[in-house]
């Protein structure tokens, strides 16, 4: 009986390296694009920049009695602030030491991350007194984007700061985080502003929606946090009863670990 042929099938070494040479592609592929974007995003906070001062001028300048302008003026205002927080969040997270790295690459450390987001919040808040107390543990990591956290708790602050605390020099927020013992994530946001009303609690999540609309403010904010938690994050979001501030409690289906 003759003897079966040697199989003519390439060495395995050979089929694995080509993905290891893809990957190696892939990477520099992200290296040079990210170093790319660095350029025009830098020009884009620079004009940013230029019309801020503009804006500020103007502000000088306006007559107080001009009530429309004014509203105007802070519309624009706000939607400078914006695009400056977001672009320098853009370029933190170009140039981190993650960046290129796969989706399940280093955990987030969450503690640390909130504490960027309350930062950046300060400036962009200058004029008003924030006092934000943390209650995270500092091993407390997680599988998620740093980006979802910067929208979903700037957004929190940002809405504090417009309605809760309006005509008041600054307040009190407090946020916590913790595992549960289904493994996902609890956060619970408070703030001691002036609350929210019947209306304001049935309407909170509708795009346009705005206790202040007409003065500057869109009424976008609540809007995309429901929005992120609901259908990106796959998370649920309540608004809890309290007799003072507003609170706000999420629970999300985050892979969380804690270090050691």
């Amino acid at each position: 009986m003759p003897s079966p042929s040697p199989s003519s099938s390439p060495p395995a070494q050979d089929s694995a390296a080509k993905p290891v040479e893809g990957a190696a592609a892939a990477q520099l592929k992200l290296r040079r694009w990210v170093h790319e974007l660095n350029t025009p995003l830098g020009v884009i906070l620079m004009a940013n920049s230029v019309q801020k001062q503009q804006l500020d001028d103007l502000r000088r300048q306006l007559d107080p009695q001009q009530a429309g302008a004014a509203g105007l003026l802070a519309e624009l205002q706000e939607a400078n602030e914006m695009i400056q927080a977001s672009v320098q969040l853009a370029i933190q997270l170009l140039t981190a030491p993650a960046a290129g790295q796969p989706s399940e690459g280093p955990a987030l450390n969450l503690a640390e991350t909130v504490a960027q987001v309350i930062a950046l919040q300060r400036a962009r808040h200058g004029g008003v007194e924030l006092q934000i107390s943390l209650d995270i543990a500092p091993n407390l990591r997680l599988m998620s984007e740093a980006s979802d956290w910067h929208l979903l708790i700037g957004n929190l602050i940002s809405n504090s700061v417009a309605h809760g605390f309006q005509g008041r020099k600054g307040g009190q927020i407090r946020i916590e985080a913790r595992q549960l013992p289904n493994a996902n994530l609890y956060l619970r946001y408070a703030d001691d502003g002036v609350g929210l009303s019947e209306q304001a609690r049935q309407s909170l999540f509708n795009n346009g929606f705005s206790t202040r609309l007409g003065q500057g403010h869109q009424g976008l904010g609540m809007g995309i946090v429901q929005d992120l938690v609901s259908n990106k994050l796959g998370g649920r979001m309540q608004v809890l009863p309290s007799s003072q501030g507003a609170q706000f409690s999420f629970e999300l289906p985050a892979k969380v670990f804690q270090a050691e």
